[in-house]
């Protein structure tokens, strides 16, 4: 990756110059040296920072200062970030140690009954048995039209 970034320093005005702004802007984020976070490409940035805010104004020119003092904050918070993560893994890794080392000592005193807890074991309620109301039988109403009365024909 470092082969990459001097040419990333010294082609990036051109970019900004004959691309569109979006398309610059797609290349410099997308390509700018950002992994490392160190402060050798920390002063990269900044000597690239006073080598255009130094040189004749372009079109471009403030565009590219704004993005290459963005990127130099962007560095800064990222070392400092890992920073505090190796310190946070090398007090973990201590921290680590001590947990280990603790029951070996254990181990090696004399062994003692700890008191054990008494176990209850769970009561149940006494349960009565579910009564099932008998089922009604259901009859369906005899249809009306099979008992119609019949009257008697008049002669």
């Amino acid at each position: 990756m470092e082969k990459f970034e001097d040419p990333f320093f010294e082609l990036i005005e051109n970019c900004l110059e004959t691309q569109g702004q979006s398309t610059s802007e797609r290349i410099f984020f997308s390509l700018q040296p950002d992994i490392k976070c160190d402060d050798a490409t920390i002063k990269k940035y900044t000597d690239f920072l006073n080598k255009i805010e130094n040189q004749p104004k372009k079109e471009s020119t403030e565009r590219l200062i704004k993005w290459v003092k963005e990127s130099i904050q962007s560095q800064q918070e990222k070392k400092k970030a890992r920073e505090i993560s190796r310190k946070w893994l090398d007090e973990s890794k201590v921290a680590k140690k001590d947990v280990v080392a603790a029951p070996a000592q254990a181990a090696k005193a004399p062994t003692q009954q700890a008191a054990k807890p008494e176990v209850k074991q769970a009561v149940k309620p006494e349960t009565k048995p579910e009564v099932k109301p008998e089922a009604k039988q259901v009859t369906k109403p005899e249809s009306k039209q099979a008992t119609k009365p019949t009257t008697p024909a008049k002669k």
